[in-house]
């Protein structure tokens, strides 16, 4: 993926030596942000998840600050499902979650993902970009073990 500009931030597809830092905005924005989530595993258990599912499986598209080439945010899709969208907290409402959930739905005709029903926040950013909820559950499924509901985009909810 070519290197795409937005002001002081751009997307790259993730390498491997990215993995660390990939794993590293995971934790602290679910430490930092979702803090009604269980911990249910350690940091290092995280960095051994993203290494060797996440970059084995998806496209990891991160977004750096171009300064320092720091990784803010990232995005790991595959197909039409989106597994994982995260920022860093000090780095959100700055335009850059949208610049990353463009990436699958350029590419795709449909998109699905799953977001925790209580992150307000995180449906109200999806409902925006077009995603309709199709499924709510009671969490029975998940790892969490927290009710959640799954959204999707369809090029045609959008036109």
């Amino acid at each position: 993926m070519k290197a795409k500009l937005h002001e002081e931030f751009r997307l790259d597809t993730a390498v491997a030596s990215d993995m660390l830092a990939v794993a590293a905005v995971f934790s602290a924005s679910r430490d930092e942000a979702l803090t009604y989530l269980p911990k249910l595993h350690t940091e290092e258990e995280d960095r051994e998840y993203f290494s060797q599912v996440v970059f084995c499986e998806n496209e990891v598209i991160v977004c750096r600050l171009t300064t320092s080439l720091a990784i803010v945010g990232f995005i790991a899709f595959d197909e039409d499902f989106v597994h994982h969208l995260y920022l860093l907290p000090d780095y959100c409402h700055r335009g850059l979650g949208s610049m990353l959930i463009q990436e699958p739905m350029q590419r795709y005709n449909k998109v699905r993902l799953w977001v925790f029903q209580q992150n307000d926040r995180a449906r109200r950013f999806y409902e925006r970009h077009g995603f309709l909820s199709i499924k709510f559950t009671d969490g029975k499924d998940n790892e969490e073990k927290l009710p959640d509901v799954l959204y999707e985009w369809r090029r045609s909810f959008s036109t």
